[in-house]
């Protein structure tokens, strides 16, 4: 289990950790791991809807180590590394717990 140091923190820069965008993305990322998913069908299913956002996100997520991105003809397919799956499982029980919360 990942556990969140100051280190990771700092690598980060606690960037994906406060933009939505960033959250919704990998938490849509784990839940449809089972399915070949690419940028168009991130913006149509999560609140980031701006194409282009999505693109820098994503470039950023896979600068991480967070997703791996493979080009197959003019698609680009994202999926989780192990890392991210482990942040992405995180933020899901965040989420939980906040929701919980209310």
């Amino acid at each position: 289990m990942l556990h969140i140091t100051q280190e990771i923190k700092m690598k980060y820069k606690n960037e994906i950790f406060r933009r939505k965008g960033y959250r919704d993305i990998l938490i849509y990322l784990y839940n449809h791991q089972i399915r070949e998913v690419n940028i168009t069908n991130i913006s149509k299913n999560t609140e980031t809807v701006q194409y282009a956002l999505i693109v820098i996100y994503i470039k950023r997520l896979e600068k991480y180590g967070l997703v791996s991105t493979e080009k197959r003809g003019r698609i680009k397919l994202i999926k989780l590394t192990e890392k991210g799956k482990e942040i992405a499982d995180l933020l899901i029980k965040i989420n939980s717990i906040m929701e919980d919360k209310k």
